[in-house]
């Protein structure tokens, strides 16, 4: 299984729970803040799939890229008619739903004045009404330790790809869920967890709880 494959399948999950989110409204506006890793690359996946179901849209890319499939989506997701921004200040008015995905495997270095821009407006959303979800941890929150560094995006709900991080907790993921992204049952084996088969069941993502609060 390639990197495009698993990037697609985490859109497809991402899709499934942004859709819930906002159940049957169409009124606002959705934001993709997408960053340079995987989670960008997942972002701008589910970004076509929002445009191709005509969302009204937002696209802003954030740091850049360097990888080939990062860059291959933002492309596919131009190629849909969509517009990618790379300044906050195309954010605009009348958000409804901000999707957070601009670090998290990688970390946020906490001296980026763009980051820590970025951090803002998405709180000014929030305090205005939009929610907010992020895929794999919200920007500013330590993946493994779940410690905040100052500004963090509180989220409204967290989606990680595959597995649940270690730095998970509900006040500042919001409800944790967890995507699948086309994992076979061997690679759950493998590290020893029980969920497969098959947490996915019922759908493409899946509730959990945190061990500590």
């Amino acid at each position: 299984m390639g990197i495009a494959e698993l990037v697609e399948n985490g859109a497809r999950s991402a899709y499934d729970l942004v859709t819930a989110e906002l159940g049957h409204e169409r009124q606002g506006k959705i934001v993709v803040l997408a960053g340079p890793g995987f989670t960008g690359a997942v972002a701008f996946a589910l970004a076509r799939h929002l445009a191709n179901h005509r969302y009204t849209l937002t696209v802003i890319h954030l740091f850049g890229s360097q990888r080939q499939e990062n860059r291959r989506q933002r492309e596919t997701l131009v190629l849909s008619g969509a517009t990618v921004s790379e300044r906050l200040e195309d954010l605009g008015e009348d958000v409804a739903l901000v999707v957070d995905a601009l670090v998290a495997r990688e970390g946020a270095p906490a001296d980026d004045a763009t980051l820590r821009a970025a951090m803002a407006s998405m709180a000014r959303c929030r305090k205005d009404g939009a929610r907010i979800i992020s895929l794999e941890m919200p920007t500013g929150v330590d993946p493994v330790t779940g410690v905040p560094m100052d500004g963090a995006v509180r989220a409204d709900a967290t989606l990680c790809m595959a597995f649940p991080r270690t730095g998970l907790t509900t006040e500042w993921c919001g409800r944790l869920f967890v995507g699948d992204i086309g994992i076979p049952p061997e690679m759950y084996r493998r590290y020893a967890l029980v969920a497969h088969p098959c947490v996915f069941r019922d759908g493409f993502t899946f509730q959990v709880k945190p061990l500590s609060d």
